[in-house]
């Protein structure tokens, strides 16, 4: 079995503080690149980025807390040292004592994306294991990427996680094609029972007109899905636009 590395070095000490309960969303934008879903993470309140997609790094020119995941660390044992983290409200701080973040001063809790740490897991089991993954291993990597999707879905703060979209065939008609998550493993046939709000994601050009569009309803063949009823589509979404249409809806019940 080959030697596990040591956790990354942008991990260090933690100090405790209360924290404090209350309502929050756990949001799953999906879809393909380029239809915004890094941009809506972006417009979060107090975010702090859990970034395994290279493209997240235009997230840290905004100043946005961030620790960025490579297979140079342990990404298993990260996500649970991030999440411990982030459940007791501490602080995060690197190896020469840097704050890294302050989970007082965070609202939403971002992952970029599921489908970049599925990958990473996956080289990482493999390493631990010392071949490719074969059919024994499969449960594992299953575990890992839910428990890490689920844990942070159960922290006290907004979560906004990503994922992309790959075409596949139907578990039951091997003629028929459908949309599926982008990640290997068969917890993609099962990711978005996990989260309250499914938003497939769209970018619409029309001549000199662009947008950005998130659908809350159903979508050629796509998933998507709110736990309160909200408009089939936003256009130029926010996460500020996402919150005030969940709180009308709550209103009008």
């Amino acid at each position: 079995m080959a030697r596990r590395k040591k956790l990354g070095k942008n991990l260090g000490a933690f100090v405790t503080t209360t924290a404090d309960a209350a309502e929050n969303l756990n949001v799953l934008s999906w879809g393909k690149s380029g239809a915004g879903k890094t941009y809506l993470a972006g417009t979060a309140s107090r975010p702090f980025i859990i970034a395994a997609e290279s493209g997240t790094m235009t997230l840290a020119e905004k100043g946005f807390p961030m620790i960025a995941l490579s297979n140079d660390v342990e990404i298993y044992d990260t996500i649970q040292y991030i999440i411990k983290a982030a459940r007791n409200k501490e602080i995060i701080a690197d190896e020469d004592g840097n704050q890294i973040v302050d989970f007082n001063n965070v609202d939403t809790i971002v992952l970029d994306s599921i489908t970049k740490l599925n990958e990473l897991l996956i080289k990482e089991i493999e390493e631990e294991v010392g071949h490719k993954l074969q059919l024994q291993d499969w449960g594992l990597l299953r575990s890992r990427i839910q428990d890490c999707v689920c844990s942070l879905n159960s922290l006290p703060y907004d979560t906004h996680q990503t994922m992309g979209e790959a075409v596949g065939t139907d578990q039951e008609d091997e003629d028929k094609i459908e949309i599926l998550p982008n990640f290997q493993g068969s917890f993609k046939h099962n990711v978005f029972y996990e989260f309250d709000f499914v938003l497939y994601h769209e970018y619409e050009k029309r001549g000199s007109s662009e947008k950005y569009v998130v659908h809350t309803k159903p979508y050629k063949g796509r998933v998507a899905k709110a736990r309160i009823g909200l408009p089939a589509k936003i256009e130029n979404c926010t996460f500020t636009k996402l919150k005030d249409a969940v709180s009308a809806a709550r209103g009008a019940k």
